[in-house]
């Protein structure tokens, strides 16, 4: 179950500039750090301390958060970066030590030598950023298709951290093929007994099946693909589950593993002393928590220009657990930035902003009579329109040392259709070449009242309407390595309440001068923003997402995650029971808003998805379609509503099945990327199925009609279940040539078709069934029937002439 929980890591005040959302979760898994640091993409210069922007800028920016992104992924930032290894000295456990465990436990390896072999960190894991950790690689496989295993070992422990098969092509790695030689019941047996064997440091734990969240994506195998048994193990210590700890396991269908994931550290713990109820944690939690009205644009796909404004209620003071001893809160964090209280009004006797058309020259120019640039500058430059005709008129400009031709100069982005420039930046190569330290210290230092007038004079003379949208907010002053400077975030604002994500910053240097400026290339209209009402208070808001979350004991530590300190010594955390909020929906993520419209949760991507996995309701463990129900569910597919329960019985309407289809063979993803043209009259991007539609016309299973109506909402019916399956499995001829087959002709309701190829087709093959003597046509399907049809889709794939995971037939 999805917890709200923060990082203990203190935030340092250079990275104000970071969405909190980014800064203050826990990460429990690699995946999510790699989408957060690409999505939020890194800058990195010379000048200051990295900041983080919202914004895409410049290739460097992406190219950057990218490889640290990769780099993450593969389990070896260290290595990645050239940063130093640990000390083979440190380590408890040697590398033939850990070889000799994983080649016990893996046999898929028994026969093969290791490509890569090194001792280095698992800096993607926040239980042992500074624990040694045996990280090896194998190669199966040559040719066009290899694949290589990788896996680390905690070299203090010799617990198995992780096991993960790559195919570095791409390519659908089907190594299980339907039907599975195991039940599931047997493949559950056979992970607890791998985990406890791979994992010395559980000894006498208990685990617990348990759904997991999106975010894990480990465990997650799509139903279109290899037979897979995945399971998630909260790890359980005197009746009370370990925070952030879980146990990921997948097998093949013959029983072998071929995934493995554990987050977290047991460390030590704490006899229980519980004084609290979990409605009086609860109580207490409340007291804490504090709600503030923002506009927030919600964009599912970082990528996609498109963005949904909406007026929410988001988070602005949270305790991330209550003390189960003494009731006390544990780290109560204040998300700063765009408090009306902060803010203030920008008032100055400059010359507003005026759209201006302006050519390269001209941009330069006016750059350079705001800006520190070095005489000795030599400036080029392209449009990007030239480049890409949809691109905006755009200039990208580029000062080089005429000395130094190698150093990165200063940079500057500047809207050629109306003047307005959206960054500049002047490195610190350029800006203290030549110097010697003596000399940097004796530079001038302005005030920070002087800065905050010339501030706010540039503002309002170079971004429009600025003093009637803009407000002032943090100011940093800094005087270190990157020389002295002071830097001012100022913050929209309309009818008094914030916008998120539309923050812009200058920097000025001791002289004044603008060394850098980023601003915002796409900001919402007025429009936009009017059109959004607030119908609901902070107190119906507040109570909401109260009535949301539950308090949880669990252990927990105040200082998570096991360390080495530099003369060697191995410290593992002390835990104790602490009440932490758990989410009653089960959604997937962590800190959630509220649209102060219809009070529904919303979150900071603007996806909400279910957690996977885990145990069928009892009440329908004996239905006859409980087995493809389950399967589903450990796949992704399906999801327990938000009481836990799941209705068999229920109909499908015709957008959702569209959508299980898709996430039968892409589970990790919500939701599908949005349509470049609508495909039909009423379905266009911000469809909630547009992704899925989609999906079924780029693979030619469903063919657009922009002219007609789709009707995502309406029942499917068992006809059109029928025309969709001969569809996926590529039977149309097949279909046509049945289409007078006896099996049809026999039927009662046989003249009710409008089909009947497809009817024959899936009668044939066995994905469907008529009932004494009647297909029913216009009957509506139930998840039941929906959940036999798709893993007989899965059974049979391997005799279609086409991967159901390829694109395309």
């Amino acid at each position: 179950m999805p917890k709200l929980r923060l990082s203990k890591k203190r935030i340092d005040p250079s990275f104000a500039e970071l969405p909190y959302d980014l800064l203050s979760v826990t990460w429990e898994a690699w995946p999510v750090r790699a989408f957060l640091l690409l999505s939020a993409v890194v800058k990195f210069n010379s000048r200051k301390p990295p900041t983080v922007q919202w914004r895409v800028s410049g290739i460097y920016r992406y190219a950057f958060s990218l490889l640290v992104s990769l780099s993450l992924c593969i389990g070896s930032a260290a290595s990645a970066f050239g940063e130093p290894k640990p000390d083979p000295a440190i380590a408890v456990f040697s590398q033939e030590s850990a070889m000799e465990k994983v080649v016990q436990l893996l046999p898929d390896v028994r026969s093969l030598k290791p490509s890569l072999s090194e001792l280095t960190y698992r800096s993607d894991d926040i239980a042992r950023l500074t624990v040694p950790v045996w990280h090896f690689v194998w190669t199966k496989g040559a040719g066009a298709h290899p694949t290589q295993l990788h896996v680390n070992v905690d070299a203090m422990t010799m617990d198995l951290l992780d096991v993960h098969w790559r195919s570095w092509d791409g390519t659908p790695n089907v190594d299980s093929s339907y039907p599975a030689k195991i039940n599931r019941e047997q493949a559950m047996g056979i992970s607890k007994k791998f985990i406890l064997e791979a994992l010395p440091s559980l000894k006498g734990a208990g685990l617990r099946v348990v759904p997991w969240n999106m975010e894990d994506t480990e465990p997650i195998s799509p139903l279109f693909g290899s037979a897979r048994y995945s399971f998630s193990f909260a790890v359980i210590i005197n009746g009370y589950p370990i925070y952030n700890t879980r146990v990921h396991v997948s097998l093949d269908g013959s029983g072998d593993v071929k995934g493995f994931y554990f987050t977290g550290d047991p460390g030590t713990f704490a006899p229980v002393d519980i004084k609290l109820s979990s409605s009086e944690a609860h109580a207490r939690w409340s007291e804490q928590l504090s709600l503030r009205l923002n506009y927030t644009n919600f964009n599912p796909f970082f990528f996609d220009s498109n963005s949904d404004w909406n007026l929410a209620y988001e988070i602005q003071t949270l305790s991330e657990a209550i003390d189960a001893k003494n009731g006390s809160p544990i780290s109560t964090y204040r998300f700063k930035g765009g408090d009306p209280l902060e803010m203030r009004s920008v008032t100055s006797d400059s010359m507003p902003f005026v759209k201006h058309t302006v050519s390269k020259q001209q941009a330069i120019f006016e750059i350079e009579a705001y800006a520190e640039i070095p005489d000795n500058m030599e400036w080029t430059g392209f449009n990007r329109s030239d480049i890409d005709p949809s691109s905006p008129n755009l200039w990208v400009l580029r000062g080089e040392n005429r000395d130094e031709p190698e150093s990165r100069g200063v940079e500057a982005e500047v809207n050629a259709d109306t003047g307005q420039i959206y960054s500049f930046t002047t490195h610190a190569d350029v800006l203290f070449h030549g110097l010697t330290e003596e000399q940097k210290s004796a530079l001038p230092k302005i005030t920070a009242s002087e800065a905050l007038v010339i501030a706010d004079r540039w503002m309002v003379a170079h971004v429009e309407d600025f003093s009637a949208r803009y407000k002032r907010g943090i100011l940093l002053e800094a005087d270190d390595d990157w020389g002295y400077y002071i830097r001012i975030k100022y913050i929209m604002f309309y009818r008094g309440i914030p916008v998120n994500n539309q923050d812009m910053t200058i920097t000025l240097n001791g002289n004044g001068k603008v060394v850098e400026y980023e601003g915002q290339m796409k900001s919402p209209t007025i429009s936009e923003l009017a059109l959004l009402k607030n119908e609901i208070s902070a107190e119906q808001a507040k109570q909401k997402l109260l009535d949301d979350f539950e308090l949880e004991p669990m252990y927990a530590s105040d200082d998570p995650g096991a360390k080495v300190t530099k003369d060697g010594q191995y410290v593992r955390p002390e835990s104790y029971v602490q009440f932490i909020p758990v989410d009653r929906m089960k959604y997937s993520g962590y800190l959630f808003a509220l649209d102060a419209g219809t009070g529904q949760r919303i979150s900071m991507n603007g996806i909400l998805t279910p957690v996977i996995g885990g145990t069928l309701p009892t009440n329908i463990a004996s239905h006859k379609s409980s087995k493809a129900m389950q399967m589903l569910l450990d796949h992704g597919v399906i999801f327990l509503d938000q009481q836990g329960k799941l209705n068999p019985n229920r109909t499908v309407a015709r957008g959702e099945f569209l959508r299980m289809v898709r996430l039968a063979v892409q589970p990790l993803f919500p939701t599908g990327p949005r349509m470049d043209n609508p495909a039909f009259t009423d379905i266009d991007v911000h469809s909630p199925y547009s992704g899925d539609i989609q999906f079924f016309i780029k693979r030619k299973w469903l063919q657009p009609a922009p002219e007609t109506k789709f009707q995502t909402d309406i029942p499917l019916t068992r006809e059109q279940l029928a025309i969709w399956i001969t569809a996926i499995t590529g039977g149309e001829k097949v279909a046509s040539q049945l289409s007078r087959a006896a099996s049809v002709n026999k039927l009662k309701d046989n003249k009710s078709l409008t089909n009947r190829g497809a009817v024959a087709f899936a009668l044939k093959y066995g994905f469907m069934t008529a009932h004494k003597g009647e297909f029913k046509p216009l009957s509506k399907v139930t998840l039941a029937e929906v959940s036999e049809v798709l893993v007989k889709l899965a059974e049979k794939q391997q005799k279609m002439d086409y991967s159901l995971l390829e694109t395309g037939n």
